[in-house]
């Protein structure tokens, strides 16, 4: 493990969220010595700043904006509300391509004086990058009732899968190729931006954060490698595997490193992601390496009287297992949604909420921490030892680098 980072200079392209996957790596980085340096997005509160310069956590204040922002979408489809009508909707796509060029354009140069501040204040050096970014999904209220629709209901007449989605128009000209900005060229945008500095420091890792399915464990100890379907971002994701490991080859140190499912700001959106946390609990439990005696008492407290933690990720297996979800396994990703596997989703869950004493409190946010924690104890140990552009330092990984 390289523990001493003093004097190392480490960029989070992006801005650091409590609780996020970036929040706990930026900790670790610290405790070792690291100076860290992140973005301060438009939302960024004063109070907000404060309290990541509080942990040493050095902000570039930033207008950078990935993406077309949600008050710049045509009246005519800000006003939808039914997912019948998104996926009906015939966009201007000249207007679309102009929307998307006009905020690359205006993100890149925006991004080569971000790098130039960030070398002013390094003296130069840049020890690491790591990219934050994803998402792009638009916030208007038609898309947030599909979104719904594709991920969130098990009835047949509001039900949209997003294999249906991704072929309206509305995706190929706005949702598509915004989260591929968001997502996937802000990241290359990086090697463009700081062409100079990447030159000088010839060595320095520029990693993004991926996500392409995770190992679960059954109760006899197989492994099956799958992941929750419906997660629409998964297209950009690709594209940001693609651009890294195009980067590679041209001789930077670019990697994206697949994690695990956990809780993030954003996950609530994504229906089964609590079922692979509940899986990490067994994988520790089982690799014999990890006490988890405390963080079995945490989840205990949080569950009725005459229920235990292994009920519970007993319950997660009936999704995880269950033929549905394993004729998933091997599909190309990210799987799509369906409503046989929806409909299973949300009754499990229901059923996993009902073992809580309070359905605001889940053991899964317990878990989601803990696991977390260990990722970032290896994530720059991973970074620095690749030897591929893509790498998986999912909780099985964790394990076996414990």
């Amino acid at each position: 493990m390289t523990k001493d980072l003093q004097g190392k200079h480490i960029l989070f392209y992006g801005l650091i969220r409590e609780e996020g996957f970036a929040d706990f790596i930026a900790s670790e980085l610290v405790s070792r010595g690291a100076t860290i340096y992140c973005l301060a997005a438009p939302e960024l509160t004063p109070e907000g700043e404060a309290r990541l310069r509080a942990r040493s956590i050095e902000v570039i204040r930033t207008p950078l904006w990935y993406g077309i922002k949600d008050d710049d979408y045509p009246e005519s489809f800000k006003t939808l509300k039914k997912p019948e009508d998104i996926l009906a909707y015939q966009p201007d796509e000249a207007l679309c391509a102009s929307l998307i060029e006009s905020s690359a354009t205006s993100s890149l140069e925006e991004a080569r004086s971000i790098f130039a501040e960030l070398s002013q204040r390094t003296g130069g050096k840049i020890d690491g990058i790591i990219h934050i970014m994803a998402g792009g999904i638009p916030r208007t209220r038609g898309m947030m009732m599909i979104t719904k629709s594709m991920l969130g209901t098990n009835d047949p007449d509001r039900f949209i899968s997003t294999a249906e989605f991704i072929k309206s128009p509305v995706f190929k000209c706005f949702v598509g190729p915004n989260m591929d900005l968001v997502t996937a060229v802000s990241y290359d945008h990086i090697f463009t931006a700081a062409q100079e500095l990447l030159s000088a420091n010839p060595h320095c890792p520029v990693v993004a954060l991926g996500y392409q399915g995770e190992h679960v464990v059954d109760t006899d100890g197989r492994f099956v490698f799958t992941s929750y379907p419906g997660y629409l971002v998964g297209f950009a994701k690709n594209l940001l595997q693609s651009m890294s490991q195009t980067r590679r080859q041209q001789g930077y140190q670019a990697v994206t490193i697949n994690l695990m499912g956990a809780e993030t700001a954003s996950t609530s959106a994504f229906s089964g992601i609590e079922y692979y946390i509940l899986n990490s609990l067994r994988q520790l439990e089982i690799s014999g390496k990890v006490d988890t005696a405390t963080l079995r008492q945490q989840c205990q407290s949080r569950l009725l009287k005459g229920v235990s933690t292994s009920d519970v990720v007993g319950c997660a297996d009936e999704y995880l297992f269950s033929p549905q979800m394993l004729n998933t396994v091997g599909m190309d990703f990210p799987v799509h949604s369906s409503l046989e596997v929806l409909s299973l989703t949300m009754a499990i869950e229901q059923k996993i909420i009902g073992m809580h004493k309070d359905r605001r409190e889940l053991m899964t946010s317990v878990i989601s921490s803990h696991v977390k924690q260990l990722m970032a104890g290896h994530f720059w140990d991973e970074a620095l030892e690749a030897t591929e552009a893509a790498v998986l330092l999912d909780t099985k990984r964790i394990i076996e680098r414990l």
